[in-house]
């Protein structure tokens, strides 16, 4: 092989190893970028929205008690328009929810919003006939089911979002060890390829140089090892034959 290729060769692996380092680096970067994403667009949406849900629970609280105190329509109307609030963010909470433990406090908050709506509207079809002055305790228990199942929500948010974030951090710290360990692999590679390079040069070189001083003190048979198959082969094939071309007119000389 011709020392040229050797060396383009030996940098040519250096520098596609050096580039799938880059391609790793470029990878990692984009994967913790899809996280910050994935982290701001969904734990915070689900928690932000838990929290309005909590607020809207408070609404409904204060109309329920208002809608049985009184005969005003219009509580009841605020009433429902509150409830309906809550039961969109329900449906929002429940696209968010990504890990196991949201899904299932998710879930039982659901099934606790059912069982508030359809006792709703018992009770408030019972206060209609019956002239109900105030809240039957069981709307009061449910709507406590309620908020605690929500502060729930709340808190799986939180620890989901802890959870992704103490994920990023294994990444990174992960990205930096295999980072570090390619370096040192490319280093070696790096130092490898050149110790190679230099003594396929060298060593050709080092004989070149013993043959010319042999040469310059007449001992025109001295021979270079012509079993390379590079520059320096040739070089030692035409080497060869100029001292064997000397040697010839130097006995020829010594006959004359």
């Amino acid at each position: 092989m011709r020392i040229t290729t050797k060396i383009i060769s030996g940098y040519g692996i250096l520098i596609a190893f050096m580039l799938g380092l880059l391609a790793f680096q470029v990878f990692t970067v984009h994967r913790m970028q899809s996280t910050i994403t994935k982290l701001s667009d969904v734990n915070f949406q689900t928690a932000g929205t838990a929290l309005q849900m909590m607020r809207d629970l408070d609404l409904v609280d204060l109309f329920t008690q208002k809608s049985f105190a009184s005969n005003d329509p219009g509580n009841t109307d605020r009433l429902r328009e509150y409830c309906d609030l809550f039961e969109a963010d329900l449906r929002k909470v429940e696209s968010y929810g990504r890990t196991r433990e949201e899904h299932a406090e998710i879930e039982r908050l659901s099934r606790f919003w059912s069982s508030f709506s359809d006792e709703l509207a018992r009770q408030q079809l019972a206060a209609r006939s019956q002239g109900t002055l105030e809240a039957p305790s069981v709307m009061v228990d449910l709507l406590a089911q309620l908020k605690d199942q929500t502060n729930s929500v709340y808190e799986a948010a939180c620890a989901g979002l802890e959870s992704e974030v103490k994920a990023f951090g294994q990444a990174g710290r992960m990205a930096e060890t295999v980072s570090w360990i390619v370096a040192g692999i490319a280093l070696l590679l790096g130092a490898s390829v050149s110790i190679f390079i230099v003594q396929s040069v060298s060593t050709p070189l080092k004989q070149l140089t013993q043959g010319t001083r042999a040469i310059a003190e007449g001992k025109f048979f001295y021979r270079l090892d012509t079993s390379r198959r590079d520059e320096f082969g040739q070089l030692a094939k035409d080497f060869n034959t100029i001292t064997r071309r000397l040697n010839e007119l130097d006995q020829r000389n010594s006959r004359c």
